[in-house]
């Protein structure tokens, strides 16, 4: 399904079609738009801001048609959007695979508990749980960590260093 889809970054002449397909997405999953967002403009500024400022890739077929999206900052999956139309087509494992390949140590995302498709397709792809807070504006989000084996292997044995072996019964 996802054959003949492909990835590439995106550039500045990507932003308008990004950001509205960003803001379809959200709807789609009843999220209502970026952190804080209070209507769509304020969703897209943010998305503008996220393409200026982050890694982001979009898959496509052919040379338009803009299937996903996805925008990696240094250690977090800041955001993951299906075209509606798509989902269930394999482009959002696709785009996060790609992010894996991208960031191979580990990567962070936050979720809005307002989206749990998102959190359960993130868990079934290897995501998670570990931590959730309301963020600064309030609203209540999921932290989920993907890490490799290795890095999870580093991390532990990191941790029996710093105990020198010692773990309380």
């Amino acid at each position: 399904m996802t054959d003949d889809v492909r990835l590439v970054r995106a550039v500045s002449a990507d932003i308008e079609r990004v950001a509205d397909l960003y803001v379809a997405a959200q709807r789609q999953s009843g999220v209502i738009g970026a952190p804080g967002a209070t209507d769509d403009d304020v969703t897209r500024r943010w998305v503008r801001k996220c393409l200026i400022h982050d890694e982001f890739w979009i898959a496509e077929r052919g040379r338009r048609e803009l299937l996903g999206i996805v925008a990696l900052s240094t250690d977090r999956l800041e955001i993951l959007a299906i075209d509606p139309e798509q989902r269930g087509q394999g482009v959002g494992a696709l785009l996060l695979e790609h992010a894996k390949e991208r960031r191979p140590l580990s990567l962070l995302a936050r979720i809005s508990r307002d989206a749990p498709d998102t959190i359960d397709f993130l868990t079934e792809h290897g995501f998670e749980p570990v931590d959730g807070a309301p963020n600064a504006h309030g609203q209540a989000y999921v932290d989920l960590h993907w890490a490799t084996k290795d890095a999870s292997a580093e991390e532990d044995a990191s941790a029996e260093e710093a105990t020198d072996g010692y773990s309380p019964a």
